[in-house]
């Protein structure tokens, strides 16, 4: 045992270490015993100022919200001509689209009560509740409260409390806007539940009580019914600071045991005061007389301590000692001159290894956040992770999806394209104040590009600059990698963890390029303002009664109008399957009722439908798949209709044959589709129609050869041919020039 002791470093160890422990005990508790009790209440006190603020700031944005949405209706034109009728109330059709709109506007907001109309000069009250009213028909308590109304000059919030088991919180308009004559007045009723829910989810009366007062220093809003209306019970010089001071504040009660935290709403002259006990601020100053009472004994057993953890501290070194073969010619020895040599290595090894993270910390870290955003949020809680995101946690993340559309019919890969996108990237957001961070998530053709702001931006700048940077990276991939890229952006997150929720969102708002095309950038806001689909009926009829009769140029111009009509709506990519489903379904119904289709084909269209991405590649599809197959199956209905249009075909290309002729203008001369001809003529005759419409000519060519005269350049210009290209086609056909063939059969 007595060996453990030996050497230089033992010593060291122990004397440093009962030296820093004693100091390090002694320090701490005389500091905790002078700042912790300033420092709790210091922290208490920013905490609810915080609180209070953030309260006062969601109130301001409901009521405003409320105020934002009543600006149609104060302005409608139906509105402002009732404010000037005063045979209003005998006028059943003009009281009705009033009562309507009130209805709507009650409808949009949440938690109304009520929205009224006041009309003194027709004497008349129109309610969403109720509908409209006489005034003379009003309860004595309506008539004052309207009376007391027509006193308002501009707009007013106000309690209130009419005939329900719940108040209400009031909104005051005098219409028309802007005007010091008032002719009429309208009001918004919301459930005073909708404020009491704020501040309920707050947390406010964990440990306290809280409450909104007016100006005038009357509790207008409080958990307990019965304090509402009352007076507050703050002494006067209290409440004059708060009225005139900062807009958000606290100050101490004179006289009782309370912490009074304040925020004014000045727009509306409303207070919002949280009251705790002071005695929470100080439950915790008798920690410091406690620890410097434990200070004492923490000094002896730091001693003790001390000693046993240089013990354990100097026995890996003892081991390693004995190892190497230690020296026992001298008690005190210099260890590390010892082991010097295998240190030497073990720091080379260190290097290598350090080296080989660095390198790799990219790749690492680019491999975790896949793995979180194609994963669940356990993966931020690994810590053998942990440090690849520590200086990531405290910034507030967004998510960009970024898809490169295929180019030339090619896909980018490569380590190298992978490099270039990030890259680009990251000098497209050189001018913001964020590290971009992208990852290749889907074969090297969808990235995921992460912007961890440092600090959370607030509305409308947070979507200003996320939109702003997003064009810019579409931009700089578009100049510098000559590529066409598709943009889904989700929303900002308070917290890193929450990364693949914003992630979600950036695919979804993705798919919405089937509706909106390529190259766009799509955000997750924008989705909320979609439209039902409008299903065009009549298109599709007509569509339907073209393939029926045989019509196929109007049969695929009617899809045409079918695809724009879809193009022009604001509806989901979901709508427009739906769209394509119904199309294909009625046009399936339609030529099922005479079991002309089959389940291979309605199996192959829903295992097709959902691969497409775009609107165009739908369309494409459909037209040339889908429509032609359809167009096929509808000529089997109508028997030898096929064989006898080929056979009119191929009738008028012997009687013109000595004209140019091509595919498109022999199917625009016969309101034929091309494709679908080419597939008409080649299942009809077992030939393409070039090389049928090149034997034709070879043919008149060598009876004109046998049987007249004319020189090869002649016939070559009758039957449409320069004589090179006569040559060339007649050798290919027979194995012979027109010369030859001549001598030989004449």
């Amino acid at each position: 045992m007595i060996q453990v002791f030996r050497g230089k470093y033992f010593l060291k160890i122990l004397l440093l270490f009962s030296t820093s422990i004693i100091t390090l005990m002694l320090c701490i508790s005389l500091a905790l015993y002078f700042i912790s009790d300033a420092h709790l209440e210091k922290q208490l006190i920013e905490s609810n100022l915080e609180l209070v603020g953030q309260v006062k700031k969601r109130i301001e944005n409901e009521l405003d919200f409320i105020q934002s949405g009543i600006s149609e209706t104060i302005v409608n034109r139906d509105v402002i001509q009732a404010l000037y009728n005063k045979q209003l109330e005998n006028d059943y059709e003009k009281i009705v689209p009033l009562n309507q709109k009130l209805i709507n506007t009650s409808l949009i907001l949440k938690n109304v009560y009520s929205a009224d109309l006041y009309l003194p000069a027709s004497q008349i009250v129109i309610s969403s509740l109720n509908g409209a009213t006489s005034f003379n028909n009003l309860s004595t308590q309506r008539k004052e409260f309207y009376q007391n109304v027509q006193a308002l000059r501009k707009p007013y919030w106000n309690f209130n409390s009419p005939s329900t088991s719940t108040n209400v919180i009031s909104f005051f308009q005098p219409l028309p806007v802007g005007s010091n004559f008032p002719q009429g007045y309208f009001s918004i009723h919301v459930h005073e539940t909708l404020l009491l829910n704020i501040l309920d989810n707050a947390s406010l009366s964990d440990v306290g009580d809280y409450y909104v007062m007016r100006r005038n220093e009357r509790i207008m809003l409080h958990k307990d019914k019965e304090k509402v209306g009352m007076a507050s019970e703050l002494p006067s010089e209290y409440t004059s600071r708060i009225l005139t001071g900062s807009e958000v504040g606290y100050y101490k009660h004179p006289t009782e045991d309370k912490l009074l935290f304040y925020g004014r709403i000045n727009e509306n002259d409303w207070v919002i005061i949280y009251e705790i006990p002071e005695s929470k601020l100080h439950s915790n100053r008798s920690l410091g007389f406690n620890m410097l009472s434990a200070t004492g004994i923490g000094l002896f057993l730091s001693i003790v301590i001390a000693f046993i953890i240089a013990t354990y501290l100097y026995s890996p070194l003892h081991r390693r000692l004995e190892v190497i073969n230690k020296p026992t010619d001298s008690l005190l020895f210099h260890e590390w001159n010892l082991i010097d040599s295998v240190q030497q290595k073990e720091k080379e090894r260190i290097t290598e290894l350090s080296t080989k993270v660095k390198n790799n910390q990219e790749q690492l870290l680019d491999a975790f956040l896949v793995k979180s955003l194609l994963g669940s949020q356990d993966s931020f809680r690994n810590n053998s992770a942990s440090s690849l995101f520590a200086h990531l946690q405290n910034t507030y993340p967004v998510v960009l999806v970024v898809e490169v559309e295929k180019s030339n019919g090619s896909e980018q890969k490569g380590n190298q394209f992978i490099m270039d996108m990030k890259r680009v990237c990251r000098d497209a957001s050189k001018q913001y104040d964020v590290k971009v961070i992208c990852v290749p998530i889907k074969d090297s053709q969808q990235f995921a590009i992460i912007l961890p702001f440092k600090k959370l931006l607030i509305d409308p700048v947070k979507h200003d600059t996320i939109l702003n940077l997003a064009e810019r990276i579409q931009q700089s991939v578009q100049n510098e990698l000559q590529l066409q890229i598709s943009i889904g952006i989700g929303t900002l997150q308070e917290r890193f963890v929450d990364l693949r929720c914003s992630f979600l969102e950036a695919l979804e708002a993705l798919q919405f390029k089937l509706v909106k095309g390529n190259n766009r950038i799509i955000s997750f806001e924008e989705l909320r303002y979609t439209d039902p689909l409008q299903y065009p009926y009549s298109i599709e009829d007509k569509i339907i009664k073209a393939l029926k009769n045989d019509h196929d140029q109007a049969y695929m111009d009617h899809f045409d109008q079918f695809v724009d009509h879809l193009k022009d709506q604001n509806c989901t990519p979901e709508s427009i399957y739906h769209a394509f489903s119904m199309l294909y379904t009625s046009l399936y119904r339609a030529l099922d009722e005479h079991n002309a289709v089959d389940n291979f084909t309605l199996n192959k269209f829903y295992a097709v439908l959902h691969q497409k991405n775009s609107l165009r590649e739908l369309k494409k599809w459909f037209k040339s798949e889908i429509l032609l197959e359809f167009m096929e199956k509808a000529e089997q209905l109508n028997g030898n209709r096929s064989g006898q249009k080929i056979q009119k075909i191929m009738d008028y290309l012997q009687d013109h044959v000595t004209e140019t002729h091509t595919l498109t203008s022999v199917s625009d001369h016969f309101d034929l589709n091309a494709s679908y001809l080419s597939r008409l003529f080649k299942q009809s005759t077992g030939k393409s129609f070039v090389q049928y419409l090149t034997e034709l000519k070879i043919q008149v060519a060598k009876q004109m050869l046998i049987e007249t005269n004319l020189s090869v350049s002649e016939v070559a210009t009758h039957v449409g041919y320069t004589e090179r290209t006569f040559s060339r086609a007649f050798k290919k056909i027979t194995n012979t020039t027109p010369a030859n063939y001549r001598l030989k059969h004449k």
